[in-house]
C-alpha cells in the first residue's frame, strides 16, 4: 500500500520533466504529488494502527 504510493509518487515526477512542454499535463502533474502524500502518510498511519491489533490477536490464536 504505502509502496505503491512511493512508486506513483516517482512516475509523477518523471512525468513533470518529460511532459514540462505540455501545459495541461503539467499542471495536472503539479498538482498530484501532495495529494499523493497525503494519501502515503494516510497509509502509514493506517498499517502503524493496524499492526498492534494484529500482534495483540496472534499469541492467542484468535
Amino acid at each position: 500500500m504505502v509502496g505503491d504510493h512511493d512508486a506513483d509518487i516517482a512516475k509523477v515526477m518523471a512525468g513533470q520533466q518529460q511532459f514540462a512542454s505540455n501545459a495541461g499535463l503539467k499542471t495536472l502533474l503539479g498538482e498530484t504529488p501532495p495529494t499523493l502524500r497525503e494519501h502515503r502518510q494516510q497509509a502509514y498511519r493506517l498499517l502503524g494502527q493496524e499492526a498492534p491489533r494484529q500482534a495483540r490477536k496472534a499469541p492467542g490464536g484468535r
